[in-house]
């Protein structure tokens, strides 16, 4: 079944589920008219207040999706000169299967690891490393691939291999400290 069939089916299940509910209101039992009523208040409230969240944490949010979303981007045009010009293995259909997958993939983990967050809501260290932590994991997924392709095109010039380091560093340890100069760490 293809995504859009799947889609469609949900859809359809979901409107079924919604006639069944409303025609048990009008010819149920006073139990089974009560319990539908419910159901449909409950289904009908909930996207309100998920709405008004998700347009919340967007507005507050709205420039780490930017950056997100130009990584992907910058990643897939660099990656299909990468393809095009010195792989010479370019294939439009895996080009487009790729950006999908890469998008999907960052949409997904970077939902769950926001909900690290509302785990433990409060302001303090770990919900604020653990912020920092996955939110730089989500972008370092298509920044480091873009960089990566960068260093390909440049034959490794660009951008240091001291820094393509860092990164590969910070993928294998999580630790923030790979990012900082290390005079920071004497006192200099």
């Amino acid at each position: 079944m293809t995504p859009i069939q799947t889609i469609i089916a949900l859809i359809s299940s979901f409107i079924k589920f919604l006639w069944a509910n409303l025609v048990i209101i009008h010819k149920g039992t006073a139990i089974a008219k009560f319990k539908s009523t419910l159901i449909l208040a409950i289904v009908a409230s909930a996207p309100v207040g998920l709405l008004e969240t998700l347009t919340h944490w967007l507005s507050e949010n709205g420039a780490y999706i930017f950056f997100v979303l130009v990584a992907i981007t910058i990643d897939h045009i660099l990656g299909s000169a990468v393809h095009l010009w010195l792989k010479k293995d370019f294939s439009f259909k895996k080009n487009i299967t790729g950006v999908f997958t890469k998008l999907a993939l960052v949409f997904s983990v970077g939902v769950l690891f926001e909900g690290f967050q509302f785990i433990y809501a409060q302001d303090n260290f770990i919900t604020d490393y653990l912020s920092i932590i996955t939110r730089l994991m989500v972008f370092l997924y298509p920044a480091g691939s873009a960089f990566m392709n960068c260093a390909l095109l440049t034959n490794g010039k660009f951008p240091p291999v001291a820094f393509m380091q860092k990164i590969t560093k910070f993928n294998q340890n999580l630790d923030l400290t790979e990012f900082k100069k290390k005079d920071d760490e004497n006192g200099i």
